[in-house]
């Protein structure tokens, strides 16, 4: 009786080894995971279970893929579920080309989604957005400093740079646009509509 006994409790303590799993709590362990399917080198600190970095845990990016920190969900080697991005380097979409942008925020499977900031140069203005993203994109209200845009306004398409509140992508709340082109003088403060200026505002133009 007493060997079975001892058998038994032997079975019953392996079966909740092999239920559980081997859990390995590591701090700054040099792994590789993955993301949006390219193999990223990096320092992972949190748990490893039976060898896969599964769970909750923290990962930092090493020097040469840009040092970039991630806290948040995993499984599988992967970066996947909710978690945040801080100094992530992308390229982000602009209606004319894409552009370098640093992205700090909240991300779903290591893409930009939910609040976040991005900040970037072009022509050597700082451009930034603070708002809500969707898929890496802007979505949903946000506001944005230097956003190269082309103005229609009477017969001049008019190039120049905004200012102020945007929704999904799109010039709609108030803001400040301005000529960067020198073809004409023009500025623009006040409410807009759809990228278009619409209701109250104040307008120079030398060209009207």
């Amino acid at each position: 009786d007493d060997l079975m006994r001892k058998n038994m409790l032997f079975i019953s303590l392996l079966t909740l080894l092999l239920l559980t799993g081997c859990t390995q709590e590591v701090e700054d362990k040099e792994v590789i995971i993955t993301l949006n399917n390219d193999e990223i080198d990096g320092f992972f600190t949190g748990n490893i279970i039976d060898g896969v970095i599964s769970g909750e845990g923290e990962f930092k990016a090493s020097e040469d893929e840009g040092g970039w920190l991630y806290s948040g969900s995993f499984k599988n080697n992967a970066i996947l579920g909710n978690g945040r991005l801080s100094d992530y380097k992308y390229k982000f979409p602009l209606p004319s080309n894409l552009i370098d942008v640093i992205y700090n925020g909240n991300c779903l499977d290591g893409i930009p989604n939910g609040n976040g900031c991005i900040q970037g140069e072009i022509n050597g203005n700082l451009f930034e957005y603070t708002g809500e993203f969707e898929d890496g994109n802007l979505s949903g209200n946000g506001s944005v400093t230097n956003y190269p845009y082309t103005l229609s306004y009477e017969e001049y398409d008019i190039e120049g740079l905004y200012t102020g509140e945007i929704i999904d992508g799109v010039i709609t709340g108030n803001g400040q646009f301005n000529d960067n082109s020198n073809d004409i003088d023009f500025s623009y403060e006040g409410e807009w509509l759809d990228g278009k200026i619409s209701g109250s505002g104040k307008l120079i133009c030398d060209q009207y």
